[in-house]
């Protein structure tokens, strides 16, 4: 992965993971592009993430439409090259038998189809800088849960996912990887956001061969 004069997106850049990860990326060297639904929200973060000596770009999206979603990626591209893509929007929802069909389509917008938009977007510049993308899992993905069934089934599409395109991808030059989040997050728990963030940024840089890294809180 080449990070001089290029930057990390991260999507789904929230108030938790999706923040450690900003800023994860941006201590190590990489300049960051937001993308998220709250405006205000992704100026404090890069308020945060320019204080780190990094520069920082924001484009709001809401990855329930994948084209908004490869919108902004295409923006960020335009201002700098994007050597690592970092998916991390997820749309929770109840039990599968009782879930509208609205609710689970949009659900599937989130979880899969914006993810694979954005890769396609960055595809260029992955190809260009052999960059990276990690997508955040998680373990429902190992274990579905009937009372989380829309996330169940969104993390195993996501994993999925990141199988296939890590061997459609791997040919070009473009690294694809997934860490699992087997756990809940919570800060100041062993599934503390930062704690997280940091196992990705370590696939990120020491990717191997291993697709899939299963984050069960015993990582320091």
């Amino acid at each position: 992965m080449t990070t001089s004069a290029t930057q990390a997106v991260v999507i789904g850049a929230g108030p938790g993971l999706g923040r450690s990860l900003a800023l994860t990326y941006a201590r190590n060297g990489l300049d960051v592009g937001l993308v998220a639904r709250d405006a205000e929200r992704l100026q404090q973060l890069a308020d945060e993430i320019r204080q780190l000596g990094r520069t920082v770009t924001v484009e709001t999206a809401d990855a329930a439409d994948p084209s908004s979603i490869a919108s902004a990626v295409e923006k960020l591209s335009a201002r700098t090259p994007i050597s690592l893509l970092s998916y991390n929007a997820a749309m929770w929802g109840p039990k599968l038998s009782e879930v509208g069909l609205d609710t689970l389509r949009s659900a599937g917008e989130v979880n899969l189809h914006s993810a694979v938009a954005a890769v396609q977007a960055a595809l260029p510049d992955l190809r260009t800088h052999h960059g990276t993308v990690l997508l955040t899992g998680g373990g429902l993905a190992l274990h579905p849960s009937g009372d989380h069934g829309v996330l169940s089934v969104g993390k195993a599409a996501v994993r999925a996912a990141a199988y296939a395109l890590a061997e459609d991808l791997a040919p070009v030059g473009v690294t694809v990887r997934t860490v699992t989040i087997a756990g809940f997050i919570a800060p100041g728990t062993d599934f503390d956001p930062d704690r997280i963030a940091e196992a990705f940024w370590d696939l990120a840089a020491h990717p191997g061969s291993e697709v899939e890294r299963v984050y069960t809180g015993s990582q320091q």
